[in-house]
Order: C-alpha cells, then sequence, then structure tokens
C-alpha cells in the first residue's frame, strides 16, 4: 500500500523500527533518537555514511592466491586480506571515496584479475546493511 501511494506521487510518513523496511520503502530516512533528528539522508547516503564496504573475492584455485593477493593491492590501492578459507581474499572499501564508486573499482578489479590469467570463482561487494551495526 505505501510502495502504491508514493507511486501515485503522495508523501507518505512511515514510522518504523525496522530498518529493512525503511530501505525497500523510502526515499528518503531520518533517524531520530530521543526526538532528534541525528541522521538523513537516501538509504545509500545513511549506508555509505555508516562503515565500509567490503569486496570478496573467491578464487578457483589456491594456489592462485598470492598472486591474486598482489595484483588486486596493486589494482585497487588498499590492503587485501586472506580469508581462513584458501580461495578468499577481501578488501575494504572506505564508506566515501573520491573518483570511482567502489562497485566500479571492484569491477575493474575482477576484470584485471581474468587478464593476468586469475580464475575468480565468484565475487561479491558487500554495503552496510541494517545488520551492520
Amino acid at each position: 500500500m505505501v510502495r502504491a501511494l508514493a507511486a501515485q506521487g503522495a508523501t507518505v510518513l512511515l514510522t518504523t523500527q525496522y530498518l529493512e523496511e525503511a530501505d525497500q520503502l523510502a526515499a528518503r530516512i531520518a533517524v531520530i533518537d530521543c526526538g532528534t533528528v541525528i541522521a538523513e539522508g537516501t538509504p545509500g547516503q545513511l549506508k555509505a555514511a555508516a562503515g565500509p564496504g567490503t569486496l570478496r573475492i573467491a578464487l578457483a584455485d589456491p594456489a592462485q592466491r598470492p598472486q591474486a593477493m598482489h595484483a588486486l593491492a596493486g589494482l585497487l590501492r588498499m590492503p587485501v586480506h586472506n580469508e581462513p578459507d584458501p580461495t578468499v581474499l577481501t578488501a575494504t572499501f572506505p564508506a566515501a571515496s573520491p573518483g570511482r564508486p567502489a562497485s566500479e573499482q571492484a569491477a575493474a578489479a575482477v576484470t584485471e584479475l581474468g587478464r593476468a590469467g586469475i580464475t575468480v570463482g565468484e565475487f561479491a561487494l558487500g554495503r552496510p546493511s541494517h545488520s551492520s551495526r
């Protein structure tokens, strides 16, 4: 019902304690604590302000991890971390960084790994969510 009203151009004031619900239904969110607005913006802006995102890459071949780690560190210009799984590497993107968005940097990094002959089994770029804080 809220989506339908908003689609018709109505302004809807929704109060909820569920951040996932607000993320799905709201174009703008205000966080209120003891009657004071402590944060306001789009869901994307609030998530960016909440903390960094994380790129997770699972390699097809664990023997390529040292080469992939070196390549990623150079491409992303940020620390890359080994995870307990011998095929997995992670890198943390700053909450707000100048230049290209984290999604573009991550896509370029994965593409370059492929060009270097490193086979990526899967990758994911995570953003802060309601469960991150």
